[in-house]
């Protein structure tokens, strides 16, 4: 008979946890990155599924945050030096013992947070597809980094009227990746969505 069931639970947490991180980020898939590439759209779906409930979000690094997809809130690692990741990201149910941090941690807003943790990530660029010419943007983005806000938000400007992608570089004198890089965050959180470019309403004043 088993008297100290706590211990028991904590135990098979921490070989559970262990062994699930180890086999989603396994050597072989670790090197395939363009199979992984592919199931990134499903992994960034599931983080904003409203069926899903608290779940822990890692890469090849460990641990970065708790989500709640239900309620749209994320309790950031407090360990975690810096913020961003690489297409190693996935998910997994977290338990009880998983959340005892959460309480000292500040809780944020989900789709905002993972909106940031696409933007200081440079590997997503693939979120937004090569053939893609033209985006209209739904959500606008809360940037918190100074040296970025000011282009985060002229390229929000620009994209809520529905915009062409080159067209929006060339009059913000932005180079036509970093573009593409902001569409690909944005995309990833469905901040918005691809249009055709008949639908592009902005137009360079």
């Amino acid at each position: 008979p088993l008297n100290h069931l706590q211990s028991l639970h904590q135990w098979l947490n921490e070989r559970l946890a262990k062994n699930a991180a180890i086999e989603k980020v396994s050597p072989a898939q670790a090197t395939n990155t363009t199979i992984h590439r592919k199931q990134i759209r499903e992994v960034l779906q599931e983080i904003l599924n409203p069926k899903n409930g608290k779940i822990q979000l890692f890469d090849h690094n460990g641990l970065i945050a708790i989500a709640d997809p239900r309620n749209e809130w994320v309790w950031q690692n407090p360990m975690l030096q810096t913020l961003h990741t690489d297409p190693s990201l996935n998910y997994t149910y977290a338990t009880q013992n998983d959340q005892l941090w959460i309480t000292e941690a500040p809780q944020q807003d989900l789709k905002q947070w993972l909106w940031h943790l696409l933007w200081a990530s440079k590997d997503f660029n693939e979120l937004c597809p090569t053939s893609a010419s033209s985006f209209y943007l739904e959500i606008w983005p809360q940037p918190k980094n100074r040296i970025d806000r000011q282009d985060i938000l002229r390229m929000s400007a620009c994209f809520a009227q529905g915009a062409k992608i080159d067209t929006v570089a060339a009059q913000l004198n932005l180079s036509e990746q970093k573009v593409r890089h902001f569409v690909a965050a944005c995309l990833g959180t469905n901040f918005g969505k691809l249009i055709k470019d008949r639908e592009a309403k902005y137009s360079p004043q």
